[in-house]
């Protein structure tokens, strides 16, 4: 298996959210908010890999469920090669299970599911179902809202129906 693949999978589980309404936020900037989602989930199902970039700050920083920061360069470099070992994106849904301000941010706590083939260090295509809960901070700018960090709280992945444990988790 491509752990690295899977894990960035997790990453664009946390990009492309599709939510409710931000506590405390006027309507304009709810429906502003629900608009960048709603792209971001169609550019997701597509494997936009490029449109989807366009909602993440270049100061943008990930923290895996292992302490690893990993830059919106780094990313970028892994994406393309990465996004091309996806075969299909099956399901893809999630929950807000809390949004909150802090500052002229948003935070937002999910849980994001996503069931994809993709092939195995085996060379044989495996399903995979990955369920990762995390904090995402979106911040105004003058593009629009921008994802500006996401940190893994938690990654739970099956390959093939079995449940596995990623290389350093």
């Amino acid at each position: 298996m491509r752990s690295s693949a899977v894990r960035w999978m997790l990453v664009v589980l946390g990009i492309a959210l599709v939510v409710g309404p931000v506590p405390g936020q006027n309507s304009a900037t709810k429906k502003a908010i629900n608009a960048v989602y709603a792209k971001t989930m169609i550019w997701y199902k597509k494997k936009d890999m490029v449109s989807m970039l366009t909602v993440v700050s270049k100061d943008f920083v990930m923290t895996t469920t292992q302490g690893k920061k990993m830059t919106y360069a780094e990313m970028k470099n892994q994406m393309t090669e990465q996004i091309k070992m996806i075969d299909t994106i099956t399901k893809a849904s999630y929950k807000i299970n809390k949004m909150s301000m802090k500052g002229k941010d948003v935070v937002a706590d999910v849980t994001g599911y996503s069931t994809f083939k993709m092939k195995g260090q085996d060379g044989k295509l495996h399903t995979y179902a990955v369920t990762v809960v995390s904090k995402d901070i979106w911040t105004k700018t003058p593009k629009g809202w921008m994802m500006k960090a996401s940190t893994s709280v938690k990654e739970v992945v099956f390959q093939d129906g079995k449940k596995i444990t990623l290389p350093g988790g």
